[in-house]
């Protein structure tokens, strides 16, 4: 009887997948809560289900203006079972107002990169309340040089401290290096492709955006 109704349970989760299929997307989280205190890194969990054993093959996001709009692929691998797979987002600090996210989640019939064969996508809002005051408009970072640029295979970042987190999306929006702290000034970025690439700093309070040119 037991097994009677785990196989009822799996079969109509794997009609569920179906009707959706593939991947299946749930709501993305919104952490530290879907009202954020500014000055507060935000943080976008998302989750999907794959019909097959597959693998998140990149993810990444865009802001325009108060809209962000989050991009994964996923392989749909061999193995018939459901997967569920977890990726956490980090877009730092937002200034204060109403935010709609909009994840679209694709599918891949390789592992290798993305060739978009399905797709699914799933909406939320959260909100960012209080003021930008005084302090955070007074440029915490102070002036902030990065060099050289182009660069080969280090970015030397002058004005900031170690407690600075980093992150580099390249030209399609994808995070591509991701930094807790930086040490000794500097951030190696040997392993990137040459293009152009957008460097986010966060102090927790202010955040700052600079490009630059990786060479090879």
């Amino acid at each position: 009887m037991k097994k009677s109704i785990l196989t009822f349970v799996v079969t109509a989760f794997s009609k569920t997948l179906a009707a959706q299929c593939c991947p299946y997307v749930f709501t993305p989280t919104v952490l530290p809560s879907t009202t954020i205190s500014f000055g507060t890194n935000v943080n976008i969990v998302t989750k999907v289900s794959t019909p097959n054993q597959g693998t998140l093959i990149y993810s990444g996001y865009t802001i325009n203006a108060q809209n962000i709009n989050v991009n994964s692929c996923y392989w749909d691998g061999f193995a018939t079972s459901p997967l569920f797979i977890t990726d956490t987002i980090s877009v730092g600090v937002l200034a204060p107002g109403n935010y709609s996210v909009m994840f679209n989640a694709y599918s891949s019939p390789i592992s290798s990169n993305c060739i978009k064969n399905d797709s699914n996508s799933v909406a939320t809002t959260f909100t960012v309340v209080g003021e930008v005051t005084s302090i955070s408009n007074s440029n915490l970072f102070g002036t902030i040089k990065i060099y050289p640029n182009p660069a080969k295979d280090k970015l030397v970042i002058e004005n900031v401290n170690e407690n600075t987190s980093a992150k580099i999306t390249d030209s399609q929006g994808m995070v591509v290096l991701r930094q807790l702290r930086i040490k000794d000034m500097a951030i190696n970025i040997s392993q990137l492709s040459k293009g152009i690439y957008i460097l986010e700093l966060s102090n927790g309070v202010e955040a700052r955006h600079l490009k630059f040119i990786k060479e090879e």
